[in-house]
């Protein structure tokens, strides 16, 4: 009996290891496209800050300052944007985020990327991070109609 129970526990740990195993290894796999699809989305945010700084420029009419705000606007709502994807990623795909649900929405408030007005624009919007978005190319549109937006970057 003794060496019945041992082979059946010795066998049990192999099945467990290897069930174990595959589990791991589908988690990782999943961790690697979600790390992938958030390279891409910060790759993009980053893409949009860069245009912003080379594209918009003073013109006639225009201040310094006020193209400096569109631009720190513009920026905000595309990191709003990757905030509100990474808050739905983390929540596993819930569109379900209040805003006392934990910490996720009150920190971007807290960072001044989120304000309440937005929030309350935000809160019945699905998907969040889609109205960020438009947000920003709404202003885009806004700097070609005033011309701030440059037609030609080298002379």
């Amino acid at each position: 009996c003794s060496k019945w129970s041992t082979d059946t526990v010795s066998n049990l740990q192999n099945l467990t290891n290897f069930i174990l195993g595959l589990y791991i290894g589908l988690v990782l796999t999943r961790w690697w496209k979600i790390r992938e699809q958030h390279q891409v989305v910060f790759g993009r945010t980053n893409d949009i800050a860069v245009l912003c700084a080379a594209y918009l420029q003073p013109t006639a009419g225009v201040s310094a300052q006020e193209v400096a705000e569109i631009r720190a606007r513009i920026n905000r709502y595309t990191n709003l944007a990757h905030g509100l994807v990474l808050i739905q990623a983390s929540q596993s795909g819930s569109f379900e985020i209040t805003k006392d649900k934990g910490m996720d929405v009150n920190l971007l408030m807290d960072q001044g990327i989120l304000s309440e007005d937005e929030w309350k624009v935000l809160e019945h919007a699905k998907p969040r991070y889609l109205v960020a978005y438009m947000w920003a190319a709404a202003l885009f549109r806004e700097c070609a109609d005033r011309g701030i937006l440059c037609k030609q970057m080298l002379p």
